[in-house]
């Protein structure tokens, strides 16, 4: 994954798609750009090539290309439920699994997990038929006034200012969800041991990567 990083070099800016208005290659959230661009919720750039990697290495259980990267009880646990059942909302540690962000769609069942990113981007695998999708868009260029009824104002294109040392974060209304109906998820498992899936599901052939631009 040599095109995946924080602070990308000039040439991968060059390459980039526009993050809101005329910034390029400069992360959208304003508070992890304050934080000079490196934070942990938000600065990561990467290609569809590169992410179709890291998504094979998952599907194997850690292995790419004949190369352990992580080892397979890292990724049974990382992608197992570990949010207690009196939560609707289904997350592993650092996936989600089946809450209101969750993009299966059609064809991946419970059990599937990923991420959704507020600039439009997503990531969602399948461990089952060892599949998975990559969708690199940017919802919020040129701006993101009226993009989403989950978009709050428009972001401003500078840092947020400092308050007494502290950087205040930006706050975000969210629309009132609709009640969904609570999915039939399996109990949690025991440690090390990934979901199992509760639902039947037609599986199409999926691509293992797409020719999407640097997002």
């Amino acid at each position: 994954m040599r095109e995946t990083g924080y602070l990308p070099a000039k040439k991968l800016r060059e390459r980039s798609a526009p993050t809101e208005g005329p910034l390029r290659g400069v992360v959208h959230d304003p508070t992890a750009r304050g934080m000079e661009g490196v934070a942990g919720h938000a600065g990561v750039f990467s290609t569809a090539a590169d992410l179709a990697r890291y998504a094979r290495m998952l599907v194997n259980e850690g292995t790419l290309d004949g190369v352990r990267v992580l080892q397979t009880e890292t990724v049974r646990r990382m992608t197992s439920l570990a949010t207690p059942d009196s939560l609707e909302a289904r997350r592993s540690l650092g996936w989600d699994i089946d809450t209101g962000y969750s993009r299966r769609g059609k064809v991946f069942p419970i059990g599937s997990y990923g991420h959704t990113g507020f600039t439009g981007t997503m990531l969602w695998i399948d461990p089952f038929s060892k599949t998975f999708v990559i969708f690199l868009s940017n919802r919020v260029h040129p701006t993101a006034t009226a993009t989403s009824a989950l978009s709050g104002p428009p972001s401003a294109l500078s840092p947020p200012k400092p308050s007494s040392g502290r950087l205040r974060p930006r706050r975000r209304r969210f629309a009132a969800r609709p009640a969904r109906p609570k999915a039939n998820l399996p109990t949690r498992n025991s440690p090390g041991r990934p979901l199992t899936a509760s639902t039947s599901s037609r599986r199409t052939s999926l691509p293992n990567s797409a020719a999407c631009a640097w997002a």
